[in-house]
């Protein structure tokens, strides 16, 4: 069973994290050159990239952006970059690497359009949810990143922590909740483009006739909550 937090145990969470610290340790592990992120340069940006099939297709689709496209496992992420080498689209980059210390110290303020973030491992136990990627002291990274405006689009077969996912974008980082509940396509996810599904694992769940869950919020141009310095 998973284990959904109570509103109260998220509040806890968050209010316990360490951002200093957490900084510091990844301080030098930092991948993204800086001149991706030229002045006016609309970025869409990836975490678990997986083999790249998804941020492949969307950029023959939207050719004035940036696709960059990450990968921490070791197998996909040397098949990810073999794709964009082999491939060679200026305006998609495959990247092995963790999102974590990159989004710290490799992402400008303010320079991604979009954050994709679809099917994360939900971390379920209790004593791990503090990895789920909104209870992460990464997240407010994430919310500094986006340009205002800019998007964050999650997606996940576990109903708990797209709901969980809310709450804390909702109340915690006063984000506008665009889209959430079961995944149906509409003008942020970019679902009617694929075949059934924009990733592999979201495919063979649709193609079994199993939910998937999604949710797509949006950067108010003044955030009220910000990186602690």
């Amino acid at each position: 069973m998973n284990a959904v937090s109570t509103d109260a145990r998220i509040d806890w969470e968050i209010s316990r994290k360490e951002f200093s610290q957490f900084e510091d340790f990844w301080k030098d592990r930092a991948v993204i050159p800086p001149e991706v992120f030229q002045k006016g340069a609309r970025v869409w940006f990836e975490i678990g990239a997986g083999t790249g099939g998804f941020f492949h297709s969307l950029s023959q689709i939207h050719e004035d952006v940036t696709f960059l496209a990450m990968e921490r496992g070791r197998h996909r992420a040397r098949a990810l970059v073999n794709k964009s080498k082999k491939l060679g689209r200026q305006n998609f980059t495959g990247m092995r690497g963790n999102a974590v210390p990159t989004m710290i110290h490799s992402v400008p303020t303010g320079s991604l359009e979009r954050i994709y973030i679809l099917y994360p491992c939900p971390w379920p136990k209790n004593s791990h949810r503090k990895n789920r990627w909104y209870l992460h002291p990464i997240m407010p990274h994430i919310l500094r990143a986006l340009k205002p405006g800019g998007m964050v689009v999650w997606a996940s077969d576990q109903k708990f922590y797209i709901d969980e996912a809310r709450y804390v974008c909702d109340k915690h980082y006063k984000m506008d909740v665009l889209s959430h509940g079961e995944i149906a396509a509409n003008e942020w996810n970019d679902l009617e483009k694929f075949n059934g599904g924009r990733t592999k694992f979201e495919a063979d769940f649709l193609g079994q006739g199993l939910p998937c869950y999604e949710l797509v919020v949006r950067k108010n141009d003044v955030p009220e909550t910000t990186v602690p310095a």
